[in-house]
């Protein structure tokens, strides 16, 4: 019955879909609400519309997920997901609203590219955090602080660290070598 109130060129049609999408809670049975579904889906999103009615219908889709997530089928969330990518700036974030309001709640049900990064992939790629410049300590200390705490180090100071560590690098194999050789004279 609602379904003939609900056409992109009617009068007041945002209102009449800001109602349907307030009065839309979990106890209303899926039945009432398919058609109705696929109404706003047939007739506010798609290429045939204008870019308000499409974005007013997303808005409306997205309301409707968040209240009552399995109204929606795999098909029906991949259709509305592909609007993603659409010309217009409104739609393309109505579109992405939509994408982060099923992320939030039920990522199962969109396809992988539109997903984002699970905790999981989050968590198995922590960021380090250095309070330390490694081999800063190698340019010298005149004082009791270190200098990469006095100071901010150029590119020159960085060319020094990596030659420094380089030098430090070859006389500690040069000490092994010489230990090593060392220790076969001695068994001889």
């Amino acid at each position: 019955m609602l379904q003939k109130y609900m056409h992109p060129g009617q009068k007041d049609v945002g209102k009449v879909l800001a109602c349907f999408a307030e009065s839309v809670h979990s106890y209303v049975p899926e039945t009432e609400l398919q058609p109705i579904l696929k109404h706003i889906v047939e007739h506010f999103v798609n290429d045939r519309c204008t870019e308000f009615a499409m974005t007013m219908g997303l808005n409306v889709l997205r309301e409707l997920f968040v209240k009552n997530p399995l109204l929606f089928d795999h098909d029906v969330l991949s259709y509305l997901c592909g609007y993603y990518e659409y010309k217009n700036r409104n739609v393309s974030a109505a579109a992405k609203s939509l994408i982060n309001a099923v992320r939030d709640t039920h990522p199962e049900m969109l396809e992988k590219k539109y997903r984002g990064r699970s905790e999981k992939e989050a968590e198995a790629k922590p960021e380090v955090l250095c309070d330390r410049i490694d081999g800063a300590e190698l340019l010298g200390e005149d004082g009791d602080i270190p200098i990469f705490y006095d100071r901010i180090l150029t590119d020159e100071d960085f060319r020094r660290i990596r030659l420094l560590k380089k030098k430090k690098e070859i006389l500690e194999a040069r000490k092994a070598m010489m230990g090593e050789s060392d220790g076969e004279e001695e068994e001889e």
